[in-house]
């Protein structure tokens, strides 16, 4: 998968946690991934990788 396409998959699954549940979404400021690109240090495919699968566990596990 392109960067890109993980990019709009990350959105997509951040888009959707926040739209469901909202008491997660304001969890994901915590997220290091988040940090370290608010800290311009940017981030490798491999941690897009890895901050998407974290994406879809919580997703999975806040499931209604």
């Amino acid at each position: 998968m392109s960067q890109t396409q993980i990019i709009e998959q990350i959105t997509k699954l951040t888009m959707k946690l926040r739209n469901s549940n909202p008491e997660v979404y304001k969890q994901l400021d915590e997220n290091p991934i988040t940090l370290n690109m608010a800290q311009g240090q940017g981030a490798t495919d491999r941690e897009l990788q890895e901050y998407l699968e974290t994406l879809q566990d919580l997703l999975k596990d806040h499931k209604g």
